[in-house]
């Protein structure tokens, strides 16, 4: 592997590091249009409840949701094709003040397929993502 090749990997690490701690950050879950924008069209994610949730159940959750702090932790990006990208990594959730939800852990993934000259952040930059 070349430095150029490791570069553009880290690279990619990063921006798909930073797209996954925006859909996690208050400001873009509590904001439909913002939400709306980061999520592709056809967007799936898998629940920890074993919910399989599309963009429009997602935006309608959203809305109400009781928010709780968010942190990644061991983040990995592993290059499928040369279009798509396997995130995997760990996601702490603080309780929620008044105890309206429970601190816990979860494994996720995120399958992003990569469109070329998006700009970051577009829902051009599908994503699907597992929790288990």
């Amino acid at each position: 592997m070349t430095q150029e090749t490791r570069s553009r990997e880290d690279e990619l690490a990063a921006h798909l590091l930073a797209l996954e701690e925006t859909l996690l950050a208050q400001a873009t879950r509590q904001d439909t249009a913002r939400l709306d924008m980061r999520l592709a069209d056809d967007v799936i994610e898998h629940g920890v409840s074993g919910t399989v949730w599309t963009k429009p159940a997602v935006l309608a959750a959203l809305k109400d949701e009781t928010h709780s702090a968010r942190h990644i932790s061991d983040f990995t990006v592993r290059l499928l094709t040369a279009d798509v990208a396997l995130a995997t990594y760990r996601v702490r959730r603080e309780a929620a003040p008044g105890g309206a939800l429970a601190a816990r852990l979860d494994l996720a993934a995120s399958e992003r397929a990569l469109a070329p000259g998006v700009p970051p952040g577009h829902a051009a930059v599908g994503t699907i993502r597992g929790r288990w």
